[in-house]
């Protein structure tokens, strides 16, 4: 890792750990059913080491991007903040636990904190907030050209901040957590830090519903651990049982009990070669507890009509990652042919194209034609039952300038395999998977999307990246 910023950083631990994208498995993920995540570019940085500039037994958070400094003290093994430091439950949570799990290691260089402090930097790449007012203020037009223009690592307004849905907190969590371990257990490698991957994601995973006061689905803290995949709710139950007695439960108590929980990554899925995830965002926003609590209600007065509505969710939504996971054998089994049944998909634009069928499906490519015809219709289900959904429910998951937005994506962008509202849907963010953009598909998209008067959206820069944390040293 090299930034300007940071040359006098020279040997510190850098992690990062990117944002994420639910693409299926809204709402019924909390239920332990199937979903697919997947991880994107975008990145939050955590650079932690010891400083002479920071007094003993004292940790230093700087948040440049938001021009806020968080000051906490060690003392007396645990972490509390200081008098004149605002409170953060992300960062303060997770320095918590971080410490405290450390001690559980006789390994643990925590003794260093005696002669030095720890300065910590966080700062996140521009994609999880939007960046279109910022490019409005320059006299840009909006789209990716002028985005990829901008500064990296951007300040942001305390004030006014929009995020884009890529799950910042997460990533924040994840970075730091992943960091502040490698620090204290002096690992400089993420081959190192594998055999304690597990641990340190059910750590993440514990600080980061602590901060929030609940215990989510958890597929962001296992994405930023993981990389894209097809995930399971976690051990929802003995990680609020080791929230109740944290504060009472000694290092190696910790360590037993986050050792003991099963981690939801149920195996890695990425897109298949040649399809392109595009994130774009309204700037608009949905409290996502509000419409969470308005399904899960619904859910448990309808009964069997709840229950059967999440079922056939499930069923299309684990239709979706097998027909990706088919279209990565039939890759990998005959890529000539692969790639000339991609390259026919760039030139579908019709209903006609999508719907019609082969009389003979013996060869790859014809196999391949067959699969993305699949993908639209099956994704396409599982819209019309989120969508009904959320009008049963009294929430929108997916309003009505939404749904002309992604109806208008697949019919005007040749090669839009599939569109949707990713997560718990609603305004936040929008998605659309298409073939290979040699052919200018993404420039299509990207005109038809902030062309559209009743909803414009403005496209991200970011696309799937498909690994999870990353671990280095400043150079």
């Amino acid at each position: 890792f090299s930034h300007q910023n940071f040359k006098d950083r020279n040997g510190h631990i850098v992690s990062s750990a990117p944002g994420k994208v639910l693409v299926c498995g809204g709402y019924v993920v909390l239920n332990g059913f199937a979903s697919l995540v997947l991880t994107t570019r975008a990145r939050f940085y955590s650079v932690v080491g010891l400083s002479e500039s920071v007094p003993p037994h004292h940790i230093r958070v700087e948040s440049p991007q938001f021009g806020k400094i968080y000051n906490y003290e060690y003392k007396e093994a645990a972490v509390s903040r200081t008098s004149d430091t605002s409170e953060n439950p992300y960062v303060e949570k997770t320095l918590a636990y971080t410490f405290q799990l450390l001690r559980a290691f006789s390994e643990s260089q925590l003794s260093q904190l005696d002669s030095q402090g720890l300065r910590i930097t966080i700062f996140a790449d521009n994609d999880f907030y939007s960046q279109k007012q910022t490019v409005l203020d320059r006299g840009m037009a909006l789209g990716s050209q002028s985005l990829a223009k901008l500064e990296r690592y951007l300040p942001l307004n305390p004030g006014n901040i929009a995020k884009t849905g890529l799950g910042s907190s997460a990533a924040l969590v994840s970075a730091l957590s992943s960091s502040l371990f490698s620090w204290g257990l002096r690992i400089a490698t993420f081959e190192n830090l594998k055999p304690h991957l597990d641990l340190v994601h059910n750590l993440a995973q514990l600080a980061h519903c602590h901060a929030q006061g609940k215990i989510g689905s958890g597929f962001d803290i296992s994405s930023a651990f993981f990389g894209s995949q097809l995930y399971r709710r976690f051990d929802a139950a003995s990680l609020a049982a080791i929230m109740e007695t944290a504060s009472q439960l000694s290092p190696s108590q910790l360590h037993e009990k986050l050792s003991a929980i099963k981690v939801g990554f149920g195996g890695s899925v990425a897109l298949p070669p040649g399809l392109k995830l595009v994130l774009g965002e309204s700037g608009k926003d949905m409290h996502t507890p509000t419409s969470v609590k308005k399904v899960l209600d619904w859910l448990a007065a309808s009964q069997e009509t709840g229950r059967k509505h999440f079922e056939d969710l499930d069923i299309a939504n684990r239709k979706i990652i097998d027909l990706l996971l088919e279209l990565h054998r039939l890759d990998g089994s005959d890529k000539v042919q692969y790639d000339a049944a991609r390259l026919e998909v760039c030139t579908w634009s019709s209903a006609a194209d999508w719907a019609s069928s082969t009389s003979s499906v013996d060869s790859t490519k014809e196999k391949c034609l067959a699969v993305f015809r699949a993908l639209r219709q099956t994704f396409q289900e599982i819209r019309r039952l989120l969508k009904l959904m959320g009008d049963v429910a009294g929430t929108a998951i997916e309003p009505d300038e939404v749904t002309h937005v992604l109806d208008g994506t697949l019919q005007k962008v040749p090669g839009a395999v599939f569109a949707g509202a990713p997560g718990a849907g609603g305004y936040d963010a929008i998605f659309a998977v298409l073939v290979d953009d040699s052919q200018g598909q993404r420039g299509q998209l990207e005109t038809f999307w902030l062309a559209n008067e009743e909803l414009p959206i403005c496209p991200l820069l970011t696309e799937e990246d498909g690994h999870g944390i990353r671990l280095e040293k400043v150079l």
